[in-house]
């Protein structure tokens, strides 16, 4: 066994902010007419509106099942094209409603904020993030303090993705119930968290020196705080690709950036009836 030792390092990005500045040509004591001859000049020369064309789609929108959500999360017309209309909501009853066409307002899903994150079972199923021959795909919302999952269910039909339904479901009915019951603990209680660490703690992260190479180690439980991420709390998202959860005993959490391309993998392993953070990769 081997400890790593911390790297520390600064980065410091400038940007460059545009002057803007106006100034003021001619005589400052411009007459009434001078003024209107002025106004009437600026109004005749003023630029007709247009509409703007929208930027082309990228090929791969329907294909990797990524490209597509984020797409459709940005892009409101987009997103109307794409929807199921009356789209069948489900709630936590089983009571089924309809939204109509001019009842639907957009739907930002995870861009109103900084990550998003995707359960699987083991790090062989991440490669599913990459598959083009996926048919169906649940984006899910995992509600830890009321335990709920809210679910936008897709399907590719003749090549093109579309959301056909949104169905809520209890905790209580999903796979991942007691691994999020956990979590949800971890994630808030820095007590509990630090007596759910293995110890040695698996650890990798990228060769500073080498993007392309992997630096593989241990950590002693007690330098998890000096290493440790900034943890998602109250909800996380959760994307199914088609990845199965039968081995209940392990569980991988992917936590990625979405504008600062940051990724960090948790994985965590059951024994003994208890949940511990067994390997961290950033």
């Amino acid at each position: 066994m081997f400890l790593l030792p911390i790297l520390i390092t600064t980065a410091c990005s400038g940007s460059r902010k545009g002057t803007g500045e106006s100034s003021l040509t001619g005589d400052s004591h411009t007459t009434e007419s001078e003024f209107d001859t002025l106004a009437a000049t600026e109004e005749d020369e003023w630029p007709v509106e247009m509409e703007t064309e929208e930027p082309p789609l990228p090929k791969t929108v329907d294909e990797l099942f990524d490209d597509f959500i984020f797409e459709f999360a940005q892009n409101d017309r987009f997103q109307q094209e794409r929807i199921h209309f009356p789209l069948p909501v489900t709630d936590l009853h089983g009571d089924t409603s309809f939204i109509k066409k001019e009842e639907w307002e957009q739907e930002y899903l995870f861009l109103r904020q900084d990550y998003y994150t995707v359960l699987f079972n083991n790090t062989m199923q991440m490669e599913l993030e990459k598959s083009t021959a996926r048919e169906y795909v649940t984006v899910e919302w995992l509600h830890l303090t009321d335990e709920y999952s809210k679910n936008y269910d897709f399907k590719r039909e003749q090549g093109v993705w579309r959301l056909t339904g949104i169905h809520t479901e209890p905790f209580d009915e999903s796979p991942l119930s007691d691994f999020l019951r956990f979590y949800r603990r971890f994630s808030t209680d820095s007590i509990f968290q630090s007596e759910h660490i293995a110890n040695p703690l698996r650890f990798a992260t990228e060769d500073p020196d080498d993007d392309m190479r992997t630096l593989e180690g241990t950590l002693d439980a007690s330098q998890w705080p000096d290493f440790k991420p900034e943890l998602p709390t109250g909800i996380l998202t959760n994307v199914r690709y088609g990845q199965t959860y039968r081995d209940r005993h392990k569980m991988v959490l992917l936590h990625r950036g979405i504008s600062n391309g940051l990724m960090d993998i948790l994985t965590f392993e059951k024994a003994g009836g208890q949940w511990k953070l067994a390997a961290y990769e950033n």
